[in-house]
């Protein structure tokens, strides 16, 4: 083992087989010395690194579709507030509308899906109409989710109902069946538990919300397993919603936004509560 005085080690190694300047860590540090490059002229003083963004692009009304253009217009109108706002979060409202149940296949011959899965920011100074802008872009889908609340009310009370008839069929069932062993119809028997067994009443396609704000991960995935097509998460104050997920005890919430990113992965639970 080679001991080291504290010098360097005259140890050349060539750059290539064509080229005769060898380098090591010496002569590397000594080539261009810093003051030396001063005193000719070879470098400049040091600038500080501009770190200004570039200037955002303006807003292109005609990349909207048809339906969608009067309505904007109108509110940006009436609000006098950007139709970048408007746009983004109508937009972002019709992808929950729509939710997973329409896909895009990019290629032909290939099982390669995308949901069109979107995700919407409102970046801009103070006072310049961000919540107005959203919250009157996100109208019609408040309507329709007030709608179709009610609706969803109805069902799941004919739901209860059903669902009360049928446990007391189930017992009068179980009550024959114990009279049928009673006198040795054990076939009798097991074709009447046999029609006692639960059923599944659930309605996947039954929705009985689209939007949700303020809510944890945890709750947040009980609603979207009652809402298989998605829900539209709206948040006032994004600047709060994302320091949150900086923190260290909301790893999970993390994971769970970055897994539900694309709109078609699942993210299970398993835990022990006590």
């Amino acid at each position: 083992m080679k001991e080291s005085d504290g010098k360097y080690d005259n140890q050349n190694v060539s750059l290539n087989d064509n080229d005769n300047v060898s380098l090591n860590d010496k002569t590397c540090l000594e080539a261009i010395p810093y003051k030396q490059a001063l005193q000719q002229n070879g470098w400049g003083e040091l600038q500080p690194i501009k770190t200004a963004l570039l200037p955002v692009e303006p807003f292109d009304p005609l990349q909207l579709p048809m339906p969608f253009m009067d309505y904007i217009y109108d509110v940006s109108e009436r609000q006098q507030a950007p139709m970048d706002f408007i746009a983004v979060s109508a937009l972002c409202a019709l992808a929950a509308v729509i939710g997973n149940g329409v896909r895009i296949a990019p290629k032909q011959h290939d099982d390669w899906i995308v949901v069109p899965n979107l995700w919407g920011a409102l970046i801009g100074q103070s006072s310049t109409f961000k919540t107005p802008a959203m919250k009157a872009a996100l109208a019609p889908i408040s309507c329709l989710q007030k709608e179709w609340y009610k609706d969803w009310l109805k069902q799941k009370e004919k739901q209860e109902i059903e669902e009360r008839l049928e446990t007391l069929d189930k017992r009068e069932k179980e009550r024959q069946a114990h009279k049928a062993i009673r006198k040795g119809e054990c076939e009798i028997a097991r074709a009447l538990l046999y029609e006692t067994l639960s059923k599944d009443n659930a309605h996947d396609d039954d929705v009985s919300r689209f939007i949700v704000n303020d809510v944890t991960v945890e709750k947040l995935g009980e609603l979207l397993k009652e809402n298989p097509r998605g829900l539209l998460m709206v948040r006032d104050e994004l600047a709060g919603f994302l320091d949150n997920l900086e923190r260290k005890e909301y790893q999970t919430d993390r994971s769970f936004y970055l897994t539900a990113f694309n709109g078609d992965d699942q993210f299970t639970y398993d835990r022990i509560e006590r």
